[in-house]
């Protein structure tokens, strides 16, 4: 299977909420009607359609969401998460001896993948996506802010989605670490949690939420 264009493939309602793990069809009715999310495809019936790239968009702002944003910020925050979904998915190698598209995460290279540090500023959200860790950037951050891992969230939905284009089902946490293995996974998941740990202020509780 070939690589797609992210925002030409579509999908129905039915099809994004399977794809979108922890969003319910009341959530994503409210936020069309609000404008908070932007989907103009239009299907049969007047039904509304979700690219995938508006995919990759709604797995961010339902995590945003659970940190206790509000939709209406989030929505800025997803826009920086899909412009950097497009870039990545044209980066990225296939894993090779895989017959459709598959993005895959290698933990002794886990630096080299991008994290979303979030932020109050003028009593908005804000968010700065970074290569690693903060390191001396921390610095110039308040004293409360998140974690996401970027890089991890895409890659979970652009498997998902190459998963359901192949005609299989998606698990809920598509796996990306390089040989599949659940051991391969923890060792990334650790790996992450480490990081974050590192990145987080010292002495300080409760001022980081990571993406696992």
């Amino acid at each position: 299977m070939e690589r797609v264009d992210l925002q030409d493939i579509t999908f129905d309602q039915a099809e994004t909420l399977a794809l979108v793990p922890g969003l319910k069809a009341k959530q994503l009715q409210n936020w069309n009607e609000s404008g908070v999310i932007d989907s103009p495809n239009v299907g049969k019936g007047k039904k509304r359609l979700y690219s995938g790239l508006g995919v990759v968009g709604l797995r961010a702002m339902v995590r945003l969401v659970e940190f206790g944003i509000r939709p209406s910020e989030a929505a800025p925050l997803c826009n920086q998460v899909m412009e950097r979904a497009l870039a990545l998915h044209d980066e990225t190698p296939q894993a090779e001896g895989s017959s459709r598209p598959e993005f895959t995460v290698v933990a002794h290279m886990i630096d080299v993948y991008h994290r979303g540090y979030i932020y109050r500023f003028d009593d908005r959200h804000k968010m700065t996506i970074i290569q690693g860790d903060l390191g001396q950037l921390r610095l110039f951050l308040p004293e409360n802010y998140h974690t996401i891992e970027v890089d991890l969230l895409i890659f979970k939905a652009l498997n998902a989605i190459y998963m359901k284009l192949a005609g299989e089902t998606p698990p809920e946490e598509p796996v990306v670490t390089g040989d599949n293995s659940q051991e391969a996974l923890e060792i990334v998941n650790d790996s992450l949690a480490f990081k974050a740990r590192l990145s987080a202020p010292r002495g300080r509780e409760g001022t980081s939420n990571d993406e696992n």
